[in-house]
């Protein structure tokens, strides 16, 4: 029968128990919050900021669920999306250009697990669901530079699907040609009917 010695199965079980301990932080999630620090790179924050933060987050009535204060950045955690969005706009304004004001996400895993150094793992953007963002075109200055009368097109189909169908082929085009790192101009070949 194959035995190993009984230092061999605590070490085991000592690591099985750490690894869980570290990964914890994962399960408790996060919060919104927003990230004040200088528009200058590496400005101490001073304390007047988080007056100024602490009385336009009361008169405004936003409750926050903590304020972290660190020498470079304070964070304020917040229960909701809304209220995150509420409090960045008024802290924006009454801080002025000075500041940046961004919003982040801070991990609600207990203080006792943050002091040992067992932090969450952050997922990249392509993890959390990517990042989509909204084009808007002005129609005659793309009519005159690509040579169609796209108001037209959308007028004839009494529908923006057929300028989304002539847009997705350009945009298809591109980015084969970006992929293949074969950068070049965009033009349109009226005679075959794509791009080139």
């Amino acid at each position: 029968m194959n035995k190993f010695a009984t230092w061999r199965y605590v070490i085991i079980i000592i690591t099985i128990m750490m690894s869980l301990v570290y990964a914890l932080p994962n399960l408790f999630g996060e919060s919104p919050a927003i990230q004040i620090m200088s528009i200058k790179s590496g400005e101490k924050i001073e304390s007047s900021v988080l007056a100024d933060v602490e009385s336009s987050l009361i008169a405004e009535n936003i409750k926050n669920n903590g304020i972290i204060i660190e020498p470079l950045y304070i964070k304020v955690k917040f229960a909701s999306a809304d209220d995150q969005l509420l409090a960045k706009a008024k802290i924006q304004k009454v801080l002025g250009e000075k500041y940046v004001v961004a919003l982040n996400l801070i991990s609600n895993s207990p203080g006792w697990l943050t002091s040992i150094g067992a932090l969450p793992m952050y997922l990249g953007l392509d993890l959390r669901g990517g990042v989509h963002f909204l084009m808007q075109l002005d129609l005659s200055k793309v009519s005159r530079l690509s040579g169609i009368d796209w108001d037209s097109i959308a007028q004839q189909k009494n529908s923006p699907t057929a300028i989304r169908g002539q847009a997705l082929r350009y945009c298809n085009d591109v980015a084969f040609c970006l992929r293949q790192r074969q950068p070049r101009r965009f033009i349109l070949d009226r005679r075959a009917g794509r791009w080139e």
